[in-house]
């Protein structure tokens, strides 16, 4: 078949738009034969001596992708020209197929044999863009790769040429793809560094996007790239170090790990470590104390990371480590001479943070270590949010049990006016509702919207009863409700039944049909408890209504003490027996601290001051001494003078 002229090129491209469907379907049955024929010049001579260009332009397709160099290259021998199927975007096109399938021979004869090496494909990119992007092609080998660039560029390819999409130029696509020998060739021929593409980011932003490694990094950087400038996420590079730091999980090991050396790399270059990482303006160890990496923190902390650095909203890294990690990340900021003190914009300390944390230990220490320093009862600005109303929104009961140990203000109001019972209640967080009960919360405060904690249960009751709910996940919620309205029915009949105030709307809703039965039962119960002794002098009501001084004084009492576990007064108590039981283990718990600390605070007045070596701490001295004490400070004295 003779070549043909440049002139003849529109009207043969024409000619095989309209027949390739139609061509390769005929053809694709004898694809097989031809291709492992030995005579397949003498086919093509035979089949093509009509000077058919779009058969022979398919086989040629065909040959290439099946790999098939030696009929390939007899059919642009005698058959084909290198640029045919160019003119149509919607067409194979021979060059870019032996480029997608990383054929050198077959790439390197094409263009010797005149094919364009910046023609562009379907998605406008060329050759060079799909071999510099491993999602385009499936070439096993970086070797091959680098290979067909060299091919490509020495026939004219352009190394700054832009794809269609991110307008994205070869050097991008190969750091993207992580290639790091075609990086290195693109750069030594040329490649522009420091081209930013739709998104704003140049391939030095991408190596860091993309977790490329530390060898590219220090191919692609210089002293002349800005390493503050953002990209359109207004993120910079070392954004992306620590974000791919982040990602692969710090760990105890991180300092072995390939994500830390590129930050390490910008750290070296002038980046300083409290570089703002985001919109929000979290540095470094805002973003580790998200995380769960202790090792990592330690090392930032000794490369001279601002401890109490903050972000836009006034947050440091102790407060992030206060509301999610384990102790042993606030000790380590401690150490490093974190304030406890400093609040965020909105007027939180880390003692609101502390209180919704799940990790146990973390709000004590925080008591503990600054005690006096932080206000138990500190208040948000926006909302009045408190230490004890984080503690309860988040439903932790061991967080709660603390903080009213240390004097929280149980009654103290928040947003919408509530207090923190209305917060429990609506929240359906039972343990935490009866524990704040047994501190005195107050049943029958009113709320912006005329609501008591009481009117939120009977809403919740009156819901619950109304509802055809069959699933198990719904008969749970009503039982939890149907709980929540017994245990606020039980305190509020106590309540009445011990002469304290109980509101007229309180007293309404005890007579709602959903509460009155139960509290009726409630008030005769609470009515033998009055009248049946425990011992002489002291009745059952006294012992599940009294405040903690005077049950400390009856359970030394031991008859009475015995009376507390005997199994008699649940059966003839039913609805109050669990309350006079943990009335007894509590106290019985306390007391014993009292008598471990009342025998060693000789010991440690002796302790600070050896001239009081013979003093002598008369018992109401003592008693008034450790009534100070809540059970928390009792249980650590205990342990350290055992």
């Amino acid at each position: 078949m003779d070549d043909w002229s440049e002139s003849d090129t529109d009207s043969q491209e024409y000619r095989i738009t309209r027949e390739t469907k139609r061509l390769r379907h005929v053809f694709e049955p004898y694809f097989k034969k031809i291709f492992s024929s030995n005579g397949f010049i003498k086919h093509m001579n035979q089949r093509c001596s009509w000077n058919n260009d779009s058969t022979s332009y398919i086989l040629l397709c065909e040959a290439i992708k099946r790999n098939d160099n030696r009929n390939a290259m007899a059919l642009l021998r005698h058959y084909c020209k290198a640029n045919m199927g160019c003119s149509d975007p919607s067409k194979d096109i021979p060059l870019h197929l032996a480029t997608l399938a990383g054929n050198v021979e077959i790439v390197e004869m094409l263009l010797n044999k005149g094919a364009r090496a910046n023609v562009s494909f379907q998605d406008q990119r060329d050759p060079l863009h799909l071999i510099c992007d491993k999602e385009s092609s499936s070439i096993p080998d970086e070797i091959s790769r680098v290979a067909i660039a060299k091919l490509l560029i020495k026939h004219g390819a352009n190394v700054n040429s832009l794809e269609r999409g991110n307008r994205d130029t070869p050097l991008i696509l190969a750091v993207r793809s992580r290639f790091a020998e075609l990086t290195k060739f693109l750069l030594n021929n040329g490649a522009d560094r420091y081209y930013r593409n739709k998104n704003q980011e140049t391939a030095l932003h991408t190596a860091f996007i993309e977790n490329a490694g530390i060898d590219v990094i220090e191919l692609l950087y210089n002293d002349k790239f800005d390493l503050y400038q953002p990209d359109e996420n207004e993120n910079t590079v070392f954004s992306y170090a620590v974000r791919n730091l982040m990602n692969s999980g710090f760990g105890s090991f991180c300092s072995l790990n390939e994500p830390l050396k590129p930050v390490q790399f910008l750290l070296r270059h002038g980046v300083s470590v409290d570089s703002p990482l985001d919109k929000r303006g979290n540095k470094i160890l805002h973003m580790i104390c998200q995380n769960h990496a202790a090792q990592t923190l330690k090392i930032f902390l000794e490369q001279g990371a601002e401890v109490d650095a903050r972000n836009v909203d006034g947050k440091t890294a102790l407060h992030f480590c206060a509301e999610n990690q384990p102790i042993a990340y606030v000790e380590l900021l401690l150490s490093h001479g974190a304030d406890a003190r400093a609040l965020t914009n909105n007027g939180q300390s880390v003692l609101h943070f502390a209180a919704a944390n799940k990790q146990p230990g973390v709000l004590e220490l925080l008591l503990t270590r600054h005690r006096g320093e932080l206000d138990v009862n500190a208040k948000s600005k926006d909302g009045n949010f408190t230490p004890l109303f984080n503690a309860v929104w988040s439903n932790r009961q061991e967080n709660v049990a603390l903080l009213l140990d240390w004097g929280a203000a149980i009654n103290e109001r928040v947003i919408n006016n509530q207090v923190v019972l209305h917060v429990a209640v609506d929240q359906k967080h039972l343990e935490i509702v009866d524990l704040l009960l047994e501190h005195g919360s107050d049943v029958n405060v009113l709320d912006d919207y005329g609501n008591t904690p009481l009117t939120i249960s009977l809403y919740q009751v009156a819901e619950s009863s109304n509802s055809d709910w069959s699933e198990a996940d719904d008969t749970d919620v009503m039982r939890l409700a149907e709980s929540l309205q017994r245990t606020l029915t039980k305190h509020t009949a106590k309540l009445l039944l011990s002469a304290r105030h109980v509101s007229d709307q309180s007293l309404r809703i005890m007579n709602n049909v959903h509460f009155k039965d139960f509290f009726e039962e409630c008030v005769r119960e609470l009515t033998l408890l009055k009248d049946h002794h425990v011992v002489e002098g002291v009745t059952y009501f006294d012992l599940l209504t009294r405040d903690r001084r005077r049950l400390l004084a009856y359970m030394q009492n031991e008859r009475l003490a015995a009376a507390f576990y005997a199994a008699d007064y649940r059966d003839r108590f039913p609805i109050y027996c669990d309350n006079l039981l943990r009335n007894a283990d509590l106290t019985m718990v306390r007391l014993n601290l009292v008598k471990i600390a009342a025998e060693n605070l000789v010991r440690v007045v002796q302790h600070i001051d050896e001239s009081w070596k013979d003093v002598y701490l008369p018992s109401l001295v003592v008693d008034h001494i450790l009534d100070l004490l809540n059970t928390r400070d009792l249980e650590h004295f205990a342990q350290t003078f055992t």
